[in-house]
């Protein structure tokens, strides 16, 4: 079966689209297959495991659209063999209502040890001692910008993680990484995204600056 998304962004879900999101998410679950994230895949940048030299931290960049958030709790919902309520849909669709999120998944430029080692040494430095928080790569992700036309919206980054995973250098033995994913939400209320593209920019742990264009006739 298909799931590829059909038509434009849209900022609020009227009932048949609703009805096909949770329809869609649902129908998704599947024993051979996961939830199909490739409908909105912004930009793949590491196509695996397998780091080579020079590679970015981020590993892809995903888009959270109204439409996508629904069908993606109907997928979670169905594989926890239950059914999304009245009420939780209506949750998801006004949480959700005329934003665009951006999915940043990214991997640390250092093994799990090389950063647990800079923690420690930035802890014995900070005059906070005791109060003194530990801080993974992604808190130093910069703030993202949206720039739509003339206008450019700004967003602060919420991280999800950091978890471990290994790596593969294409040199060397395999090893422990911190990675998660940092989240950029726009709202865009009161913008026609129409025929329109939007340009995405940030920058990484390491100072890294990308910019990715979003068409929003691309991404339902």
């Amino acid at each position: 079966m298909a799931f590829a998304q059909v038509g434009a962004y849209e900022p609020v879900l009227d009932a048949a689209r609703v009805k096909r999101a949770v329809q869609t998410g649902t129908e998704m679950v599947s024993p051979s297959s996961g939830y199909r994230v490739q409908d909105y895949l912004l930009h793949e940048y590491i196509k695996d495991v397998r780091l080579r030299p020079n590679d970015p931290e981020v590993n892809a960049i995903t888009l959270s659209t109204p439409f996508e958030a629904l069908r993606y709790s109907a997928y979670v919902a169905r594989y926890q063999k239950k059914k999304l309520s009245p009420e939780e849909v209506q949750k998801v669709t006004s949480e959700t209502a005329h934003t665009l999120t951006a999915n940043v998944y990214a991997h640390s430029p250092f093994t799990v040890e090389e950063e647990l080692e800079q923690f420690l040494k930035a802890y014995e430095d900070d005059e906070q001692g005791d109060d003194a928080q530990q801080q993974s790569f992604m808190d130093f992700y910069s703030d993202a910008t949206l720039k739509i036309g003339d206008q450019t919206l700004t967003t602060k980054k919420v991280v999800d993680g950091p978890y471990q995973d290994q790596f593969s250098p294409f040199s060397g033995t395999p090893e422990f990484r911190f990675l998660g994913v940092v989240r950029y939400t726009f709202d865009l209320s009161g913008l026609d995204t129409k025929g329109k593209q939007g340009t995405l920019t940030f920058t990484d742990f390491s100072k890294r600056q990308y910019s990715d264009v979003i068409r929003f006739d691309d991404y339902n």
